[in-house]
Formats: C-alpha cells, structure tokens, sequence
C-alpha cells in the first residue's frame, strides 16, 4: 500500500496525468497510510499513520498522530478516530488550511491538518491530526507546496 500511496502522490507533486491515478488523486490533498507496528514492551500491535510523497526526487515521509493535548502530549483517543477514517476504505487524503485567530488582541495564524475518506454512501469523516516533530511539519509543508 505504501508503494501504491507514493506512485499516487509522485502523479500529484509532478503534474503527470495518469489515467489509472485519475481516480485517486484529490486536487489539494495527499494520500495518508498506515501501517503495523509492535510495541518493543507491550508487544501490542498499533497502527503508525504517515504521507509518503516524492520531493525533487527524494522519497520523503511524514509522520501524522492525533491533535496533541498540552505539553506534546498525544491525546490517545484520537487513534481510534483515525481507524474509523480508514475503516473500509484505503483512499484517505490529509489536506492543510491556514486559520487567523485572536489572542489576547494579537492576530495570529495556525495550520491545521484534517485528515477524511468517503464511505461508499459519500459520508466523508474527518479528523483533525498534526505532524509527529517539528520535522515531520516541515516535511508535510513542503509536500503541500510543492503540489500547490
């Protein structure tokens, strides 16, 4: 699926018009997946949901978690709003938006990451996440620049 995420994202980044892409490219967003991991202690399974895209040629990914609560704390719950998203469906796009808001008198701008996939009855669910590092934001910033 990765592999299918990334040749899907490279269309995309490049500007190519693939007939069999045409489908899986929404204009303005990229492709998430997901993949298993185990925990080293636990031994559980979870799931790691990331973007995968071709910059000036590089394979790049970027890590995407739930919103985090204060102090970069993941706020867990928000795993299980992510595997609904993905439930029936391997088609799930992240799109980013700028939102100006006030505080304390001072204007000031944030992104926002949203991830959502259709069900087959074209109920599109939504999840607000964010990138795991500082360096995945950058990551999933150039990704959204370069198709823009």
């Amino acid at each position: 699926m990765a592999k299918e995420n990334m040749a899907v994202n490279e269309a995309v980044v490049n500007g190519a018009v693939n007939e069999a892409a045409t489908n899986e490219v929404v204009t303005g967003a990229l492709q998430v997946s997901r993949e298993i991991y185990m925990a080293k202690k636990t031994k559980k399974k979870y799931h790691a949901y990331f973007v995968k895209c071709l910059i000036r040629g590089h394979e790049t990914k970027a890590d995407i978690v739930p919103q985090k609560m204060g102090k970069g704390m993941i706020d867990g719950g928000g795993f299980e709003l992510l595997d609904y998203v993905f439930e029936g469906t391997d088609k799930v796009y992240i799109e980013r938006e700028y939102e100006e808001y006030s505080q304390d008198g001072i204007k000031k701008e944030r992104t926002i990451y949203t991830v959502w996939s259709a069900d087959a009855n074209g109920e599109v669910l939504k999840v607000s996440v964010t990138p795991n590092r500082l360096s995945d934001k950058a990551k999933l910033d150039a990704m959204f620049d370069a198709i823009a």
